[in-house]
């Protein structure tokens, strides 16, 4: 995330902690004071995915497949619990089901800051 979702103000980085190739950020608004913990994943290829908290409302974009049960391939649909958004895709979240381990590390790297 890189505007509050509060006021659209850019976000300020106050703190972060690196264990490359994930960093986590603690960053502040300016303006209304809005704060949130986010971890980033940097990948080999120069290209990163940003983790943050879900929003009220946020839905898992996580692809269903027919082997796992989908007819045809659907989306989960369940309550997101982080939204990530990776350069070159679409922004998404994930369910508790759906949030992969690497994305579960990387949040707990927020507990550092």
């Amino acid at each position: 995330m890189t505007v509050c979702p509060e006021c659209g103000t850019e976000f300020d980085t106050v703190a972060q902690e690196k264990e490359l190739p994930v960093q986590a950020l603690q960053q502040e608004c300016s303006s209304c004071g809005y704060d949130i913990g986010v971890a980033i994943i940097n990948y080999p290829n120069s290209t990163y995915e940003v983790i943050a908290p879900a929003l009220k409302g946020d839905v898992c974009t996580a692809t269903i497949s027919p082997e796992d049960g989908g007819l045809g391939t659907t989306d989960c649909g369940g309550n997101a619990m982080i939204r990530r958004h990776k350069i070159g895709e679409p922004q998404g979240g994930r369910c508790a089901e759906h949030i992969g381990a690497h994305h579960e590390e990387a949040l707990g790297l927020r507990s550092e800051i």
